[in-house]
């Protein structure tokens, strides 16, 4: 397959595969800019099965859908929009909460805060993380 055909088939393996192995989840989703229009990128619509080809929205790269959809469409299109925008030469973007990379996007010297939307803050408020032991 080549075209958007293929990049549909790939967009739709990818989130079997990445649903499969837990690395997607509720939250968590895989675009892909369209192969022949490059300001235009392919999403799965919310509830549809990602792992369908119906189940997907074309959007431009202001995040907005190209055709009016049945329901809202992520609020997370926007991320993978302004990653498109940006950089032409990217061509796919994973947007996730992999409880195993969120340590790694915590800054030490920053102030505590939550950086998922189910996390909470524990401990005296305006505390400091570190990576260094004590």
């Amino acid at each position: 397959m080549t075209g958007t055909s293929g990049a549909v088939g790939d967009l739709v393996a990818a989130n079997r595969i990445l649903g499969h192995e837990a690395i997607l989840d509720a939250y968590g989703h895989v675009s892909v800019r369209h192969p022949e229009r490059p300001d235009r990128f392919l999403l799965s619509r919310p509830g549809a099965g990602a792992d369908r080809r119906g189940g997907l929205l074309e959007h431009g790269l202001d995040g907005e859908p190209v055709r009016e959809p049945e329901q809202p469409p992520y609020i997370e299109r926007f991320i993978h929009a302004a990653v498109y925008e940006s950089r032409p030469d990217v061509m796919a973007v994973c947007h996730n909460h992999t409880l195993a990379l969120l340590p790694f996007t915590i800054s030490a010297g920053v102030p505590l805060t939550r950086v998922i939307h189910s996390g909470r803050v524990a401990g005296p408020a305006g505390g400091r993380g570190s990576t260094r032991p004590r």
